[in-house]
């Protein structure tokens, strides 16, 4: 397995694990939150 591939599995895992908890909570803050923070990642890697 290559390390990209493990990667990919945990972020869906995340993914999917941090919808769950959505559900039980405001969904629109938490999207947005998360939304912010992968935008200051990308700008961060670029």
């Amino acid at each position: 397995m290559s390390v990209d591939y493990v990667r990919h599995i945990l972020k869906v895992l995340a993914i999917s694990y941090i919808m769950s908890m959505a559900i039980k909570e405001d969904v629109m803050a938490l999207f947005q939150a998360m939304l912010q923070i992968h935008l200051e990642l990308l700008h961060s890697s670029l």
